[in-house]
């Protein structure tokens, strides 16, 4: 009877969370702890809960109701690491079904509230874009007026191919601009992979809102990035065919060593959180 009852079974039976765990607010002792689950210490996210205008609970279609900071305790610890949910819900004393109907909901709520932020953030380049200017020349620019840098990353995605041995990865594409404190001040993306990065620039219609901004901050200053970008008003690429030893190669060396902090941003980004990034477990 036993495998009768199991012979059209297609998957093992689910695993059982321990309910018996429970989020612990207190658990900042040590510190470390909560910064390697999380990211940030139990005092940090309970500011950032109240700083970032989550509800004091956050109730999801489905029912579930929990604190905004277990919510966002939840959710940080989602995109830690690209662990199963299951580990996730068994930290959490929840079920699966519950994790993943909370983190999507608080994501939800989150990119509602600062996708224009995500877009641009226009305040904060207005406020530093003269300090900007300034820490790229004295880290050694020859440029006195660029004040961030643009480039692009591919996210891998996990995609049934008809193609079995096909070495092409499927991949998502995402720009950034990224300023010398190693804010992304602007996020574009996703888009398909295989569009060229001037096209991402141009779908990104950025450029056009630094030509129709009315303070005038962008005038006479630059972004700088790949040659793909291409050159224009608002932005500068390297020299391109330049000989060794010429001025225009210098110039290139030069503002490479500068332009790693964009590449840093992004690498930081997956490191923080690889959950978002990470192609191995797909």
């Amino acid at each position: 009877m036993h495998v009768a009852s199991n012979i059209l079974r297609l998957r093992r039976p689910a695993g059982i969370p321990l309910y018996s765990y429970q989020f612990n607010p207190a658990m900042d002792d040590p510190t470390p702890t909560s910064i390697e689950l999380y990211r940030f210490s139990m005092v940090q996210l309970a500011l950032l809960s109240v700083k970032l205008g989550l509800p004091s609970n956050v109730i999801t279609p489905v029912g579930d109701n929990i604190s905004s900071l277990e919510a966002l305790v939840l959710l940080c610890r989602r995109f830690t690491e690209p662990s199963k949910i299951f580990t996730v819900a068994n930290e959490f004393g929840r079920s699966t079904a519950a994790v993943s109907c909370i983190v999507l909901n608080v994501t939800r709520q989150l990119y509602a509230g600062y996708v224009d932020l995500l877009y641009i953030n226009a305040d904060m380049i207005r406020a530093r874009i003269v300090m900007y200017c300034s820490a790229v020349k004295k880290k050694g620019a020859p440029l006195a007026n660029c004040w961030g840098f643009i480039d692009g990353t591919k996210q891998y995605i996990a995609r049934p191919s008809p193609r079995p041995g096909n070495r092409t990865h499927e991949n998502l594409q995402r720009s950034g601009v990224t300023t010398p404190d190693s804010i992304i001040v602007n996020a574009y993306g996703p888009v398909e992979g295989r569009r060229h990065d001037s096209t991402v620039l141009s779908n990104s219609k950025v450029l056009d809102l630094f030509s129709t901004d009315t303070s005038g901050i962008y005038n006479g200053r630059v972004l700088y990035g790949d040659p793909a970008y291409g050159c224009n008003q608002f932005l500068l690429c390297p020299f391109p065919l330049a000989s060794a030893g010429s001025r225009q190669q210098r110039f290139n060396s030069r503002m490479s060593k500068v332009r790693e902090a964009v590449e840093w941003s992004f690498g930081r980004l997956k490191i923080l959180r690889p959950f978002v990034f990470d192609a191995k477990k797909m």
